[in-house]
């Protein structure tokens, strides 16, 4: 256990951080791992006047004080330090909202072993968006690139697209999160991309990226009226056209796009006739050079 002596040493320290980590370090291996709670609330109603202070701090950005206010509590534990798990959470939670990065910093330093793979903190800090925030997040906890919240059936990178900082759907792109996890059937991060306006760049790079494209893809891209976009889709479209296509295509009131549909649909269909002439003539070339004992094999 760290004396009030070494505390007060290290708030007064020119480094605000320097005696970090001494919380866990009371605990050895009981807290490795440990994860937060899960299903709290934003907001977390302070106990007693030192919980208030430091959430406060929280929200001002006072990092010397917080780090002063947990090495008090720090001092007045036992041997074995169990850290309040609530409180944790609400700290974090408080500077994510925020976006206080230095005291999520000293936080992160401070519980070197809580996980941050926590679906109410993640929802919050793409609420209150901010790319310095989540690369803290990532560091301590890569995992949350792919984290996938069931309630929506959403991943990371699908609410990254909805987030509004333009720069987290390239981050978590470009730290190998999957483009195709999530969503409904066939309304993953690229339906996601395309329906929320998402740049063509970046619908761009989840298809280099091996986003499948699908018939309710070419649909959004349709419905979004940017023949740009519906140029990358519509022209690869597996599931192929039907009357709803149609329908939404003319429903558009966009010439450009209706021809593209119908340019598509008639390269699909010739694509598909000439399939099956290379086939039948494939059939029949091995079927004229069999002798006549080896028809029925």
């Amino acid at each position: 256990m760290i004396s009030s002596r070494s505390s007060q040493t290290a708030v007064e320290s020119e480094s605000p951080h320097a005696e970090t980590g001494f919380i866990e370090r009371t605990c050895g291996k009981d807290l490795l791992h440990r994860y937060l709670p899960q299903g709290c609330h934003k907001k977390h109603v302070p106990r007693d006047d030192n919980e208030a202070e430091m959430l406060d701090a929280c929200v001002t950005g006072d990092d010397r004080k917080l780090q002063h206010l947990l090495h008090a509590i720090d001092s007045q534990s036992g041997p074995v330090f169990d850290p309040d798990l609530m409180l944790a959470y609400s700290l974090f939670a408080t500077a994510i909202e925020q976006k206080q990065c230095k005291i999520l910093n000293l936080l992160l330093t401070t519980y070197p072993s809580l996980s941050m793979h926590n679906i109410d903190l993640l929802r919050l800090a793409f609420e209150n968006p901010d790319l310095d925030i989540f690369k803290l997040l990532h560091t301590r906890s890569p995992d949350i690139i792919n984290m996938e919240f069931e309630m929506s059936n959403t991943t990371a990178l699908m609410e990254a697209c909805v987030s509004s900082d333009p720069t987290l759907p390239n981050y978590f792109l470009d730290h190998g999160a999957d483009v195709n996890e999530g969503g409904f059937p066939d309304a993953g991060p690229l339906y996601k991309a395309i329906t929320i306006g998402q740049p063509l760049s970046f619908i761009k790079r989840l298809i280099t990226a091996g986003a499948r494209i699908t018939g309710i893809v070419v649909l959004a891209a349709m419905s979004r009226q940017d023949t740009s976009i519906l140029r990358l889709v519509v022209y690869d479209n597996p599931d192929g056209f039907d009357t709803l296509d149609f329908i939404t295509a003319q429903e558009t009131g966009n010439e450009a796009i209706i021809a593209m549909v119908e340019d598509a649909a008639r390269k699909l269909y010739e694509r598909k006739k000439e399939k099956m002439g290379r086939e039948v003539k494939a059939s029949k070339k091995q079927t004229s050079s069999k002798h006549w004992w080896q028809f029925g094999k």
